[in-house]
């Protein structure tokens, strides 16, 4: 989960500090639109919040709960993949910015579950866990720039 988190880092460190100067730059954005298409990966988070808890389960329930969570995390990478792949290479600019939209929300649902994933897991070490985790996160959006 660490190695996710730090991955996941990386990815949504791009889209905080790139998205904007890549609408603007190289799909030809003004400034006034580009503003505005950066917001929509960030628009699409209300619901990543909701789809993203799958409910922290009982201790018994754990490793069901696990194996689920992991399921619908590798289903929604790959999509995401998939979308800002598409984006990425998308003639036009609508769709890029569409596509790539979909698959940031989808990466950055990635983080939700890694956290519900430990909630239920590490109960008794839930913070030195949560604050490892948040870390490599960090240390990937950190490492994204260069």
């Amino acid at each position: 989960m660490t190695l996710i988190s730090f991955v996941c880092g990386y990815a949504d460190y791009l889209f905080f500090s790139w998205f904007f100067l890549y609408l603007v730059n190289v799909r030809g954005f003004s400034a006034a639109q580009g503003g505005l298409f950066t917001s929509a990966p960030f628009s699409r988070l209300g619901c990543r919040s909701t789809a993203g808890r799958l409910g922290i389960r009982p201790p018994q329930q754990a490793v069901r709960a696990t194996i689920g969570r992991c399921g619908f995390a590798s289903v929604a990478s790959l999509v995401a993949a998939a979308c800002i792949f598409g984006g990425a290479s998308s003639e036009s600019a609508g769709a890029a910015v569409f596509f790539l939209a979909c698959g940031a929300a989808l990466a950055f649902l990635c983080g939700v579950i890694i956290f519900t994933t430990v909630a239920g897991l590490m109960r008794s070490h839930i913070s030195l866990a949560t604050g490892f985790i948040l870390l490599a996160g960090h240390l990937g959006g950190a490492l994204s720039p260069l």
